[in-house]
This record gives C-alpha cells, sequence and structure tokens, in this order.
C-alpha cells in the first residue's frame, strides 16, 4: 500500500491511537508480529 493508503487506514479504524495507548506492550515485539497485531485489530474493527 502507499503511505496515504496505510494512514488514511490508520486514521479511519484509529491505528494510531491504539499504537501510542498500547506503546510499553507493543514495543517489546518484533516487526513481524506487530504488522499482524495491527491486521488483527483493524479486521476486528471492520465487523
Amino acid at each position: 500500500m502507499a503511505g496515504g493508503d496505510v494512514m488514511s487506514l490508520f486514521d479511519e479504524y484509529h491505528v494510531t491511537e491504539y499504537l501510542f495507548e498500547n506503546y510499553d506492550m507493543l514495543h517489546t515485539q518484533g516487526a513481524s508480529w506487530l504488522m499482524e497485531e495491527i491486521e488483527n485489530y483493524i479486521g476486528e474493527h471492520k465487523k
């Protein structure tokens, strides 16, 4: 995805806020895990 598309998606589902609020736990994980967590988070909020 293009950067602008990612930001639109993050804005729509409040992903940036989620990342900020859960930074202490999330920053200890690897990049692959974090990408999967973001995908799951968006998927849960699409319902």
